[in-house]
């Protein structure tokens, strides 16, 4: 009798681990990598066409030596990847980046297949030329990120 509770305790304790395991698994989920965009004052936004597969993580690194916002201006991003950085929904749920400080980087990941068009602007900013002053103004820069 008493190996027949132990076989239904174990049995119990089978079934509730297999439910939860289950649960868990994500089959739709993909991840397909990451690629890297990076974003530079003079040179701009390199590459600046990017063609990724679903689930691909893109971050955009700012050497611009100021802030730099990013944007999407055709069509909207709306779904993405858990946890992106830099990056909040507007008042349309749509995403975009708030402020990603020079050296730092902002990353995305693309579940919907499309072309995403963006622009990076980079602030105006200050630098030194012989010990005077020079405020070099910021720049606007297109990008695309083709999803497939």
């Amino acid at each position: 009798m008493r190996a027949l509770k132990i076989l239904a305790v174990l049995m119990c304790i089978s079934f509730i681990l297999i439910s939860f395991a289950n649960k868990g698994a994500a089959k739709e989920k993909v991840i397909a990598g990451v690629q890297v965009i990076m974003l530079h004052h003079a040179t701009g936004i390199r590459p600046n066409t990017l063609t990724v597969n679903r689930g691909t993580t893109v971050i955009w690194i700012n050497e611009t030596m100021s802030p730099a916002t990013i944007k999407f201006t055709d069509q909207k991003i709306t779904t993405a990847c858990e946890n992106p950085v830099h990056f909040v929904k507007d008042v349309d749920g749509s995403f975009m980046s708030d402020h990603i400080p020079f050296g730092s980087v902002a990353s995305l990941c693309f579940v919907e297949k499309g072309t995403y068009k963006y622009t990076a602007t980079c602030e105006t900013r200050m630098v030194t030329e012989v010990q005077k002053g020079k405020i070099e103004t910021g720049k606007t820069f297109e990008g695309t990120i083709i999803v497939e």
